[in-house]
């Protein structure tokens, strides 16, 4: 997008005016070029290896491959970088993985959908558009002033839209008690509290359903990186689920949540269905169930 190539450029001019200083520096003055080399080799061995890096090349080949960005995608992303604070605009969802949320949606034929962190709606807005008009799309965000961009974003779309402002882990307690069950729930919200929110949403997901966590390969602090290193040690030992990670964007993290093979009971529709949209999803319950046989 625009913006995402604004900041690139920005980024690549960066990085030339710092290698340009320190040839000037190594240039003019060995000893301040040496002593700072040194720093940052003890910086470097305090924090353990660097990060994983975003491989810009294998992301070229995914965005192509991919189908393109919805128009209302494009809107989000481009607002978000417009009008929200950078340090803030730079967790969203990129792009490859809002393709990646629309497709297993689909392929799930889900209904009921949660996403835990949804900003500015950039993500939810990928759910909902893989969502029958008869589904519902529940979003869960912390800041009033970033829900109501969502939800301004996502009235625009057929299906269901619930938004809950306030504390991930309240709204997600809330839920279990009111007895909910989602088809696909999506995480992307603080990586230390992760943990937390992935046992909350193994509890509100229905057998056979899918559960996406984001950020789990590329993290902005060393603190963050410990709490998905620990996340991701119990998630692939989680005798619960069946889970792969795939190196799209920052890293995505698929769980199904592991059931017998039995139909399982149909997920109540939404109350306020007309006649007509409650067939429909009376019928696409049958046809999930179905699906679960085979």
């Amino acid at each position: 997008t625009d913006q995402e190539a604004v900041f690139m450029e920005k980024t690549k001019a960066d990085e030339e005016a710092e290698k340009q200083r320190l040839i000037d520096l190594k240039a003019t003055n060995m000893t301040a070029f040496t002593l700072e080399l040194r720093n940052y080799v003890d910086q470097i061995n305090a924090t353990g290896p660097p990060p994983l890096a975003p491989d810009n090349e294998l992301r070229d080949i995914v965005l192509r491959s991919s189908t393109p960005t919805s128009r209302l995608l494009d809107d989000i992303y481009n607002y978000t970088f417009r009008h929200v604070p950078y340090d803030d605009a730079m967790y969203i969802c990129a792009p490859e993985q809002a393709v990646l949320l629309t497709t297993l949606v689909r392929l799930m034929r889900a209904r009921e959908v949660l996403d835990v962190g949804s900003f500015t709606g950039y993500s939810a807005a990928a759910l909902m558009q893989g969502l029958p008009a008869s589904g519902r799309l529940t979003a869960i965000e912390m800041k009033g002033e970033y829900a109501a961009i969502a939800e301004g974003f996502l009235s625009t779309l057929p299906a269901s839209l619930e938004v809950r402002v306030g504390d991930a882990s309240e709204e997600l307690a809330a839920m279990e008690a009111a007895g909910r069950q989602f088809d696909f729930i999506s995480i992307d919200a603080d990586k230390q509290k992760q943990q937390d929110y992935y046992e909350a949403s193994l509890r509100l997901l229905r057998p056979r359903g899918m559960l996406a966590m984001f950020g789990m390969m590329l993290y902005p602090t060393e603190e963050d990186k410990e709490a998905i290193d620990d996340l991701i040690t119990l998630v692939a030992n989680d005798t619960r689920v069946s889970t792969t990670m795939l190196p799209v964007g920052c890293g995505v993290q698929l769980c199904t949540k592991l059931g017998d093979k039995r139909v399982e009971p149909p997920l109540p529709p939404p109350a306020d269905l007309s006649p007509e949209a409650l067939r429909r999803y009376e019928l696409e319950a049958e046809l999930s169930a179905i699906d679960g046989m085979l």
